[in-house]
């Protein structure tokens, strides 16, 4: 009876020792599998947070590029006829002077803006030579044209005007030709960098009436600088983003007498015709390209096809580049929701096979289930 008792101990004891093992098995499996969920979960974690990150700042950038997009700039870049026309649409625009005129004949820079509207105009008398009725102009209140062209940005929509004719009218002719040579140069470099972004070239006017010089202000070389105006800016890089006004025309049907116009708001119902023209067909206009080796300046219909097809291969080829990274992260995401689900399925079944009373699990049997789940 005492040796059936010692070996009855035996047994229990080896059975508790046994039961005590498995036990110590399962909570550290138990243990790592709470640990790699929590990993896991801290992982899927960082990874929503960049995501969510990332289209945050995607969206911020938008806006803020659509908000640039929409400001409206109307440069005026000559003389002072541009000046009238610069105080009439600044008047019907609301606009409030930044940097306004002091005196009647004023030839320094002007800004206005409306900001409810997103706009402002700018007034801009042009550089040498410049002469202003028997004097030079101040060197420091004139600004380049092309100076002015070449400051400014890839964003935002801009529309120049520009009106170069009696100030210099009493200089050589050599000085038309350098200074339209350049301004035609500074066009095609902002028309390059800015699709949103055109320009209004206006010609001499008839003006019976100069200065105290037969030619000085007057049209005599009117023909002349028309001429010239066409030779330049006939060019294939500034096709359909600059337009011509001829107020030669309408001067002469007005039967104008004056260097300044007389019925100046005629021309000034012109400037703005164009300019709100230009504002609601701007979208039209987003692409430049002039790569084009066609030379059938008459077929303009085709021509704006294939910049629409480039427009939609571009959008194209973003939409595709788009697609591709929205699905790379949803499978990241997938893979590691997959990766949780086996873990908390295999955390529960070792739980409810411990909780089964009666029921022992032993390390090798915890172990291949591990495996089996892993698998």
């Amino acid at each position: 009876s005492s040796s059936s008792s010692s070996s009855s101990s035996s047994s229990s004891s080896s059975s508790g020792s046994s039961s005590s093992s498995s036990y110590a098995v399962i909570v550290v499996v138990v243990g790592v599998v709470v640990v790699k969920a929590i990993v896991t979960a801290a992982a899927a974690v960082v990874v929503a947070v960049v995501v969510v990150g990332v289209v945050v700042v995607k969206v911020i950038v938008t806006a803020a590029a659509a908000v640039v997009v929409a400001v409206v700039v109307w440069i005026f870049l000559g003389d002072s006829n541009l000046r009238s026309h610069y105080y009439e649409l600044s008047k019907q625009a609301g606009a409030v002077a930044i940097l306004r005129a002091l005196t009647e004949k004023w030839h320094k820079p002007m800004v206005c803006v409306n900001r409810s509207l997103n706009f402002t105009m700018r007034w801009n008398p042009h550089t040498q030579p410049f002469l202003n009725g028997g004097l030079l102009a101040e060197l420091g209140s004139l600004v380049p044209t092309t100076a002015v062209l070449d400051s400014l940005s890839t964003s935002g929509r801009y529309v120049i005007i520009l009106n170069h004719f009696y100030h210099i009218s009493g200089s050589h002719f050599s000085s038309f030709h350098a200074k339209l040579q350049a301004i035609k140069e500074a066009l095609v470099r902002l028309f390059r960098r800015n699709s949103h972004s055109v320009a209004l070239l206006m010609s001499p006017h008839i003006s019976w009436m100069g200065w105290g010089e037969h030619f000085g202000a007057g049209d005599m070389l009117g023909r002349h600088l028309m001429q010239l105006q066409q030779e330049i800016f006939s060019s294939h890089a500034l096709r359909d983003r600059l337009l011509y006004l001829p107020t030669w025309d309408i001067t002469q049907a007005i039967e104008n007498t004056q260097f300044h116009p007389n019925e100046h708001k005629i021309i000034t119902d012109v400037i703005q015709n164009f300019l709100c023209e230009c504002e609601i067909g701007d979208d039209d206009n987003d692409d430049y390209d002039d790569d084009d080796d066609d030379d059938d300046d008459d077929d303009d219909d085709d021509d704006d096809d294939d910049d629409d097809d480039d427009d939609d291969d571009d959008d194209g080829e973003k939409t595709i580049l788009e697609a591709a990274m929205v699905m790379m992260i949803m499978m990241i995401m997938m893979m590691m929701m997959t990766r949780w689900r086996r873990m908390v399925m295999m955390t529960t079944t070792i739980m409810t096979m411990c909780m089964k009373p009666g029921t022992h699990t032993t390390p090798d049997e915890v172990n291949q289930m591990y495996a089996q789940h892993l698998s």
